[in-house]
């Protein structure tokens, strides 16, 4: 089946009404697999705002030189994860308020032949994703540059309809990639859960939604035209006369929709326009969408989903050696194989208000939004509370590394032995 994509053109940030922008360069889609009426006698499923968790997996892209420059060095690799930790917690406090969470799985890096890492046209951009998109997640790609067609614009990132799968720049996922930026992460999101531009068909009769926001004016036409969603009023693409302060609602009498209506109460901010500096969010209306899109193409969207439960759980658990030596086996050649107690390390995802009441040693107790919490003293199971879930609530982490050890080489020198009746031989 011949696919259809949305591109967002080269993120640029431009002085305009002291406001960052972005630009996306084609028509909105609107997924619509399996929404057809239900057979007669089966209930339509109705969204109740309950929580839904999406998996998502990031992959950086080298060129065919296995570089990747212009990001911060991560030994060996020549990217960092800070940068994808960064949209992690983006995601997450764009979409929580809304009762959407994204569990992050990790990412990889790619060794591509494509030259330059320059992705210059659908199939190549199409092979990366049937060789390497996790089967179930949201991927995130990463590349050195992306263009529509040969000798196209360049784009900073697209979302696929009828796939979850998207490709960014290298620019926006670096350690100190603007607000702006991340926010074209949850725009692209956005695209995939569903949403349309907040200003789509503004200028064409066809989709054009009309000002009004009476729904007992003629004229009415919110839920049917534009985006769908009658709670974001209507928008032309770039719209004028923000207030530097960035205060709402806007009145902008200088642009007109194709109908030559003025725009009222524009709100300055929404992730699905252009106009992201300030007051990011989503309404309400564009969550329920959301949310019954997922409904109406559960199918679709079941296999990149996951649990609320699975969101208290570390994103990464790895043993490391703890200061208790356990047994020293000399190598003979200048080493000696050092077993000490294993302790389990475990990295908690950013976006979230943690706190952990089974803590203890150097970790920490609670974590705020911007923090990457590190549990690794814990050698027992231990509690996990999220604020954003759950005032009260808590989920265990279980812990089994209480009577195992971990061993490597490491230099060693042989000293005098030592032994009497209280003491025991050990190496000095």
């Amino acid at each position: 089946m011949k696919q259809v994509y949305l591109y967002l053109l080269l993120l640029f940030s431009i002085t305009f009404n002291a406001q960052e922008t972005i630009s996306c360069g084609t028509d909105d889609f609107e997924i619509n697999l399996n929404a057809f009426p239900p057979p007669p006698g089966e209930l339509t499923l109705v969204d109740n705002d309950t929580p839904m968790v999406f998996n998502i997996f990031f992959h950086y892209v080298k060129n065919s030189d296995g570089q990747f420059t212009g990001l911060p060095d991560l030994p060996g690799y020549g990217v960092s994860e800070i940068g994808i930790l960064n949209a992690v917690r983006s995601l997450n406090l764009s979409f929580n308020p809304h009762n959407i969470y994204f569990k992050y799985l990790g990412y990889q890096i790619i060794n591509d032949p494509t030259p330059n890492g320059s992705y210059t046209n659908l199939t190549q951009t199409q092979n990366l994703i049937d060789e390497y998109a996790h089967p179930n997640a949201f991927n995130y790609f990463v590349v050195n540059s992306i263009q529509s067609s040969p000798g196209g614009l360049p784009v900073s990132g697209f979302a696929m309809p009828n796939s979850p799968n998207m490709f960014f720049t290298k620019g926006i996922f670096t350690d100190n990639t603007s607000q702006t930026n991340l926010a074209l992460t949850a725009h692209e999101t956005g695209h995939v859960l569903n949403l349309r531009h907040a200003y789509f068909g503004f200028n064409n009769a066809q989709n054009c939604e009309r000002v009004t926001r009476d729904p007992l004016n003629p004229l009415y036409n919110a839920t049917t035209h534009g985006d769908l969603v009658a709670d974001t009023p209507a928008q032309p693409d770039y719209p004028c006369c923000v207030q530097t302060d960035c205060s709402i609602p806007i009145n902008d009498t200088t642009h007109t929709n194709y109908y030559g209506e003025t725009y009222e109460n524009i709100n300055i901010g929404n992730f699905m326009s252009y106009l992201l500096t300030c007051n990011r969010h989503f309404t309400n209306g564009q969550a329920q969408r959301m949310h019954q899109s997922v409904l109406n193409n559960w199918n679709y969207y079941s296999p990149c989903m996951n649990t609320v439960e699975s969101l208290y759980q570390p994103f990464e658990a790895i043993g490391i050696a703890g200061s208790t030596v356990v047994s020293i086996q000399n190598n003979n050649d200048g080493t000696a194989n050092v077993c000490r107690n294993l302790l389990m390390k475990h990295r908690f995802q950013p976006g979230f208000t943690y706190e952990f009441p089974d803590s203890f040693g150097e970790d920490p107790l609670a974590a705020n939004v911007n923090q990457v919490p590190v549990i690794k003293n814990n050698t027992f199971n231990f509690r996990v509370k999220i604020q954003q879930l759950s005032g009260i609530h808590y989920e265990t982490v279980l812990v089994n590394c209480s009577k195992m050890v971990i061993c490597q080489n490491e230099p060693y020198i042989k000293g005098m032995l030592i032994s009497t009746q209280t003491l025991l031989a050990l190496p000095i």
